[in-house]
């Protein structure tokens, strides 16, 4: 089974044009693939200035459902600094990137230059149907 970290840029695709992450949910509620949201995404979409309504961060929340959250643990922490040393991602997307990597997943993503240095990362823009 092939698991996904979906990175911010696909959640905010779906809430303005609602594509790419129903056919990542389809795929997860037929057992294909799982879907994994670092906890630092689901900080930069309350971040938004959408979120300040109790409805829109109740229509987030409902969002995840059937998606992993993923806490900061100390391996993420650990790949996270070893991704910020050699300078192949920075802030979050370090944080993201890490994620993947130790959950063994590949990225969702529609800002692929933000983590085309990081080694091993494999990444999905929602083109490719047949991942």
């Amino acid at each position: 089974m092939v698991n996904f970290v979906v990175d911010t840029s696909i959640f905010i695709e779906y809430i303005r044009r609602g594509e790419i992450l129903p056919s990542l949910i389809k795929w997860a509620s037929k057992g294909e693939r799982k879907l994994v949201v670092p906890v630092v995404v689901v900080g930069e979409l309350l971040a938004g200035k959408s979120m300040k309504t109790e409805k829109f961060r109740r229509e987030l929340v409902s969002m995840f459902k059937g998606m992993e959250i993923v806490d900061i643990n100390v391996s993420i922490a650990a790949k996270y600094g070893e991704i910020r040393r050699k300078e192949q991602a920075f802030g979050n997307d370090a944080w993201i990137a890490a994620s993947c990597l130790v959950k063994k997943a590949k990225l969702a993503t529609l800002n692929k230059k933000h983590f085309e240095k990081v080694r091993g990362l494999k990444m999905y823009n929602g083109k490719d149907e047949t991942l």
